[in-house]
């Protein structure tokens, strides 16, 4: 007689650690299995991550258990650390335990999704020694430096392709990596790195960030150099590559007052300075200026863009405008001397005690500053009393300034002044019958008298001597 045992094969249960994943929609996840029984795996899902296999962390029998890629060639065999999987393929499984009743445990096992990332910066440049990481992981936070562009502050990273908004964040900190990016989102830690992670969940996926930057505001201070006006603009604050902020364009008036004096009354001008523009540099008055550091124009509108880095100066600049000093006329016993910046100080115009000589009338003058302008006197004595007649006289009332005159030679002793070549006072008198006594003006040198004739006779409206003599 053959007694032949018979089997029944164990069951065992199948338990599954997802480890943060999720099973696969339709997949195989079977809680029993039979010893002896192929049975397959479907592979899990989770974002950012790439299923790297199952690994068995409890009730594994190791000389039994076996994986494969189909039902038939399970064959592969499973060590306790051995990581086994199809891709994104079920896998197939057996004899995990030999005991009935008992569990095993599949785990899943992950690897962190890489992902490129391009940067963008948008006219700008790196900055120097910054953090700018061409490759990342998800789930592993990393830092991005603030670029630099010149006449621009950066406000921060907008990512323009590649991201996963539903799990890309940001923070000052890695740790603080938590505030959420959405498509329009611009991050920024100011000047310090931002940190950034899981901007796609996508294995080998591209994410670019692009820069996004502000044209930077500066104070731009405007010097009057020289305005008199109280109400323009001072300063401004002009943002870099955009035209020149409004402003009020200055003024340069000036007010002169003119004191002639002799009784006269004061007589008052004013003059305007004409206003071309703000400049880069401080230029004098009446100079040439080059248009290529003009920032306003005359009228004041802005001439060229903000094309400055830094808090700037601009300086006005002016073209003079002159005045014509008045014409005063003499008097019987006075000459006028002209316009000076100090009052008449005594007979002698020409005194350095009485300042400085502004001008003659109908001269044209720039004034500076609001000034007063004095005029100055010599006193004559009485007119003279003799004067040559014809052609000389008038010669003498032009060059000399003798402007009262009679025509008369009943006093022939007389004390007579006049101005010689070099613009002095001299004094002569004149006796009958005999030469000149005193200094002779030098314009008169050869106008001694030859033959001077005496009261008696030298009737009235003859020459006295030549008709170019004294």
């Amino acid at each position: 007689v053959t007694l032949q045992a018979q089997w029944t094969p164990n069951n065992y249960g199948v338990a599954y650690d997802f480890s943060d994943g999720v099973k696969k929609s339709g997949g195989n996840y079977p809680t029993v299995a039979t010893f002896d029984t192929v049975f397959s795996v479907s592979a899990p899902t989770r974002t950012g991550y790439g299923f790297s296999g199952w690994k068995i962390v409890s009730g594994l029998n190791s000389s039994t258990a076996k994986y494969g890629t189909t039902a038939s060639g399970c064959t592969n065999a499973i060590g306790e650390s051995t990581v086994f999987t199809n891709g994104i393929n079920d896998v197939y499984l057996k004899n995990l335990t030999a005991l009935s009743g008992a569990t095993v445990t599949l785990k899943a096992q992950w690897s962190p999704s890489p992902y490129n990332v391009l940067y963008d910066l948008n006219g700008g440049t790196k900055k120097s020694g910054g953090s700018y990481p061409a490759s990342a992981v998800y789930d592993t936070a990393f830092s991005v430096s603030a670029p630099t562009k010149a006449g621009y502050n950066f406000t921060g990273w907008k990512v323009v392709s590649g991201l996963n908004a539903s799990t890309a964040k940001y923070g000052a900190t890695s740790a603080g990596c938590t505030n959420a990016i959405g498509a329009s989102t611009v991050f920024t830690n100011g000047t310090n790195d931002v940190y950034v992670k899981n901007l796609t969940a996508t294995s080998g996926a591209t994410v670019t960030l692009q820069a996004q930057w502000q044209s930077a505001a500066f104070n731009v201070t405007l010097d009057g150099n020289g305005a008199t006006s109280t109400n323009h603009t001072t300063s401004v604050m002009a943002t870099f590559g955009q035209p020149m902020p409004s402003a009020v364009m200055p003024t340069r008036h000036y007010t002169v007052t003119f004191y002639p004096g002799r009784g006269q009354s004061a007589i008052t001008k004013n003059v305007d300075y004409t206003f071309k523009g703000y400049f880069l540099t401080r230029y004098a008055v009446d100079a040439s200026v080059s248009t290529s550091g003009q920032y306003y124009t005359a009228t004041g509108a802005s001439a060229k863009n903000f094309d400055k880095t830094s808090n700037t100066t601009l300086y006005a600049a002016w073209n003079s405008a002159g005045i014509v000093l008045p014409d005063i006329q003499p008097t019987d016993d006075y000459r006028f001397d002209g316009w000076w910046d100090e009052p008449d100080g005594g007979t002698d115009a020409d005194d350095p005690d009485n300042g400085t000589k502004v001008g003659d009338g109908g001269d044209v003058y720039t004034p500076e500053e609001n000034e007063s302008v004095y005029g100055h006197w010599t006193y004559l004595g009485t007119a003279p009393d003799i004067l040559y007649y014809d052609d000389v006289i008038t010669e003498m009332y032009t060059e000399y300034g003798w402007y009262n005159y009679k025509t008369t030679v009943s006093k022939i002793n007389k004390k007579l002044t006049a101005k010689d070549a070099d613009g002095d006072m001299v004094s002569f008198t004149l006796y009958p019958g005999s030469h000149e006594t005193g200094a002779l003006p030098e314009a008169l040198a050869e106008a001694v008298l030859s033959d001077p004739c005496t009261t008696a006779t030298c009737p009235t409206g003859a020459d006295i001597g030549n008709s170019s003599s004294t």
